[in-house]
């Protein structure tokens, strides 16, 4: 019985360690969801146009520029709710892009788009 304890402690002290070790590994994650890097990103503004994706309940909105870029939006939920109700009208964004990474996998991750991810910071409409 006491054989059986140890065994059970040391697989779980295991698991553990490999729990800590993937998560660093993985990096280190602001608090808005992205990945810190040493580089620097710039602050820009595309126009384009906002588009919903995925199937209900997992719908995420997209930026689709006008030179045909997609990014999946990330911003609090409360930006997010205002910016469903801009979707087909032409919009300037602002904020960070974070170009995705070409890991050659054949599918992409769950509600990314092909160009990376948009940390929007604010989007006004297109004055004609």
């Amino acid at each position: 019985m006491k054989n059986i304890f140890i065994r059970l402690c040391t697989a779980a002290a295991v698991y553990a360690l490999l729990g800590c070790a993937s998560a660093v590994a993985m990096g280190h994650r602001n608090q808005s969801g992205t990945q810190e890097s040493g580089m620097q990103r710039k602050t820009v503004s595309v126009r384009g146009r906002i588009g919903v994706y995925g199937s209900e309940p997992h719908t995420f909105p997209g930026i689709v520029t006008d030179d045909g870029k997609q990014y999946s939006v990330q911003a609090p939920p409360d930006v997010l709710a205002g910016l469903y109700g801009e979707q087909g009208k032409k919009l300037v964004f602002t904020g960070t892009v974070v170009p995705r990474e070409a890991s050659g996998a054949p599918v992409l991750p769950f509600q990314t788009l092909r160009d990376g991810t948009f940390i929007l910071e604010r989007w006004e409409p297109v004055v004609r």
